[in-house]
């Protein structure tokens, strides 16, 4: 649901710049007086056809990777709410409700529209919008720009255009990013999107050439500000311990949220096997949580451990249980925290 309105507010963005463009060239055609004001809009009108045309690359290269936790199946299913239909709205139906928006003077920048969901700017940045940690090039124009206020951390969209060649500017961000970014990029002809996480924002930068002209670039910037690690795991703390789970044999590290628990029981005519699963996210460190159960599980037999830079398993027998620990590093909205599963398993005569 989230790229979906990002996108959806991306082209209703874009119709209110190139209709405020149209209507200011019919102006000028009166006027001879204002000829050097023409010529500026022209401008920003072919860029807005340029961003126009790459809107559907970028939609494409930002479509989810079929990676989807069950936070994200929820978001796609029952918290839908009413507002994500009017979003949908709003961008089919209601178009000429968005063009009819007073856009104000022609070269004035200010905000064109705002409600409790977002606030669009025209050739200004949002309020808050971080500089000092993402910079813009020599040379750069602010075309639009959107903040989104229905998410409990920053949002931002920045539309722009560059007076250099696509080939410098790909090169300063790619340079900027690689000091202070971890990111990833996908090349096209013509275009270039780099995507990670950056001084505690996940964002997404996309460069086009313009087809009209060597020494002009469009840029793209989204920008969401992590959630902290207290605030993702708050989010995250959703299950209780299983009945009967033995929380005194294994307990769980402090700092977590349960994602997810379980319990099974199998009997057959002589044995009962019962079994916990759980799910567990913490703001501990990997070795944190392997010295933890090292220590509370005391003597261990039949113990095997693996470990690497990013996980380790833990398996063994104590207290009267098999045990197996598995854990590796995740980020969560932006937030790095350790992720851990642990399965216990107690059989008994009947």
């Amino acid at each position: 649901m989230k790229a979906k309105k990002i996108w959806a507010l991306v082209l209703v963005i874009c119709m209110v710049f190139a209709s405020a463009a149209c209507g200011s060239s019919s102006r000028d055609d009166d006027d001879d007086d204002r000829s050097s004001r023409k010529t500026a809009r022209d401008k920003e009108g072919d860029n807005d056809k340029d961003e126009a045309g790459l809107l559907p690359g970028l939609a494409d290269l930002g479509k989810d990777d079929g990676k989807k936790d069950d936070r994200d199946d929820r978001d796609d299913g029952e918290v839908r709410s009413d507002r994500d239909n009017r979003e949908d709205e709003d961008t089919l139906s209601g178009r000429d409700d968005w063009d009819d928006q007073d856009t104000g003077s022609d070269t004035e920048p200010g905000v064109v529209y705002e409600d409790s969901d977002v606030t669009i700017h025209k050739a200004q940045l949002p309020e808050g919008y971080p500089e000092d940690k993402f910079p813009f090039m020599e040379g750069t124009t602010i075309e639009g720009s959107y903040r989104d206020n229905s998410r409990p951390t920053a949002s931002f969209a920045v539309f722009c255009s560059v007076s250099a060649p696509f080939d410098e500017v790909s090169a300063y961000y790619a340079n900027f990013l690689a000091q202070n970014a971890t990111w990833e990029a996908q090349s096209a002809p013509g275009i270039d999107y780099f995507k990670g996480t950056c001084f505690g924002y996940e964002f997404q930068i996309q460069i086009v050439a313009d087809t009209t002209s060597d020494e002009k670039t469009s840029v793209t910037i989204i920008l969401e500000e992590a959630m902290s690690a207290d605030a993702a795991l708050a989010e995250l703390d959703v299950y209780n311990l299983p009945t009967g789970y033995p929380e005194d044999l294994f307990p769980i590290i402090d700092n977590h949220a349960i994602s997810h628990s379980t319990k099974s029981v199998y009997r057959d005519e002589t044995t009962e096997q019962t079994s916990y699963h759980l799910e567990i996210y913490t703001t501990h460190t990997l070795d944190e949580v392997l010295a933890f159960y090292e220590e509370v599980l005391g003597d261990i037999s039949d113990m095997d451990l693996m470990t690497d830079e990013i996980s380790f398993d833990f398996s063994g027998h104590a207290n009267g249980y098999d045990f197996d620990i598995r854990a590796n590093k995740e980020v969560v909205d932006g937030a790095e925290l350790i992720y851990y599963t642990l399965d216990l398993q107690y059989t008994s005569d009947n």
